[in-house]
């Protein structure tokens, strides 16, 4: 292979993207155990230990987190798994990778839907809720999150963003060249379908 940097947009989720896992743009915060910022995060929150703490995570919207989408290629989309459980976290956001940057999707605040772009370290443990009391600590102890590729959206892999995403409250499409992938927001949880153009 001559170009070692090349990008590439198929294989395994650890190869598909130029984002890298280790270059996460968010550091965590050097905080007291189990303590969050007062203000929900826009984007990650981490606690004391660097775990992100999916409670206090992608709660508030950035606004300019869509600018600039059309033109930019997927290349995996992500969800929270509970692998003790064997099942999706609905209420915890979808994350799509794309080439340079990756775009988390949560229910916000009063299911309004909230996205934040940045770089996201997916390979970070992860803690359901800040350890703030004994039971919150136990649950996270019987907690098994972590993140995996969504198949139900690998259909999109290498697919480019053709226009700007339609936005209504707690609802967005964004117009890839071959579908169409519809997210909302509902009930503190976050849904999303693909629908062919």
């Amino acid at each position: 292979m001559a170009q070692q940097n090349a990008r590439m947009l198929y294989g395994s989720t650890n190869n598909s993207s130029c984002v890298p896992d280790c270059a996460a743009a968010n550091h965590p915060p050097d905080r007291a155990r189990g303590t969050l910022p007062t203000a929900p995060a826009a984007g990650p929150a981490y606690d004391s230990a660097g775990r992100l703490v999916l409670s206090g995570s992608f709660r508030r919207d950035d606004a300019n987190a869509l600018d600039g989408l059309a033109g930019c290629r997927l290349a995996d989309a992500l969800v929270v798994w509970e692998c003790c459980e064997g099942k999706r976290l609905a209420a915890a956001p979808l994350l799509l990778r794309f080439e340079e940057f990756d775009l988390a999707f949560s229910a916000g605040a009063d299911d309004a839907g909230a996205f934040w772009r940045g770089t996201l370290d997916t390979g970070r443990s992860m803690r359901m809720r800040a350890d703030a009391t004994d039971a919150d600590a136990e649950a996270n102890e019987r907690a098994c999150p972590a993140w995996v590729s969504e198949p139900s959206l690998w259909r999109l892999a290498g697919a480019q963003v053709v226009q700007a995403p339609a936005r209504e409250r707690g609802r967005c499409a964004i117009a890839f060249d071959e579908a169409e992938l519809v997210l909302e927001a509902k009930g503190g949880e976050v849904s999303y379908a693909v629908v062919a153009l």
